[in-house]
């Protein structure tokens, strides 16, 4: 009974050595082995890059009047997609008291609200730092006088990994003058994805576009037009 009673405590002390054995190995390999590897996953996790488009440059008529310009305008997001934000349901009938335009989007997993105003940035900085899934995104917007004969000479452009790019015309032909050079930031963010105050940090300058002049004015590119238009109707 009593060698029964010693091997058990063998048996114990044993388990006990090789469990205190597996831990010491693991806290060596995880703080000392691994811990640059572990730190930069850590870093790699909690850091994360961006892009500030740059503003696609202006083009002018030759005396100076603008007839194509890129506006930046500040749009609201607030997700609420299942398992994620769905209590974020309850925060845009809150918002909704507060600033109308908020629309669903076709999959209901998120809200939008387009055109931000400077006094609806302030109201809504408070939710971003409360909730998560509740951003201000920036969005970029090409512009261009309200004459169709214009239109048609300057041409058309598309979004293209976030980017304008010209089709034809005069966005086409200046295409590369007119793109400017994105920024890049890196900033820090919590466990819910939002940012960190204090942690933005600017990586490269965003440059803007160059401004395009044309050789002719407004009412040249109209008069042009204008007899073109009469030539083919005779």
């Amino acid at each position: 009974m009593f060698n029964m009673f010693k091997n058990r405590n063998r048996i114990i002390l044993t388990v006990f050595i090789i469990w205190a054995f597996v831990i010491t190995f693991r806290l060596f390999y995880y703080t000392s082995y691994s811990r640059e590897h572990y730190l930069e996953e850590g870093n790699r996790n909690a850091w994360r890059n961006g892009t500030i488009p740059a503003a696609r440059g202006r083009i002018l008529d030759k005396d100076g009047l603008p007839l194509a310009w890129t506006r930046r305008y500040h749009d609201l997001v607030i997700e609420v997609y299942p398992d994620l934000c769905r209590t974020n349901s309850v925060l845009v009938r809150e918002i909704n008291g507060k600033m109308h335009g908020l629309i669903p989007d076709e999959k209901k997993e998120k809200y939008v609200k387009k055109g931000l105003s400077p006094s609806e940035i302030s109201l809504l900085r408070g939710y971003m730092e409360k909730y998560r899934g509740v951003k201000i995104t920036p969005r970029l917007e090409r512009i261009y006088v309200d004459y169709p004969e214009v239109r048609r000479i300057l041409g058309k452009v598309d979004v293209y990994n976030g980017r304008y790019c010209g089709l034809d015309g005069v966005e086409q032909e200046y295409d590369s003058e007119l793109n400017g050079t994105d920024g890049m930031y890196v900033v820090m963010l919590d466990r819910y994805r939002n940012w960190i105050p204090g942690t933005w940090k600017s990586k490269t300058e965003m440059l803007p576009g160059k401004d395009v002049m044309l050789e002719k004015s407004l009412e040249d590119i109209l008069s042009m037009q204008k007899k073109k238009n009469e030539g083919n109707e005779l």
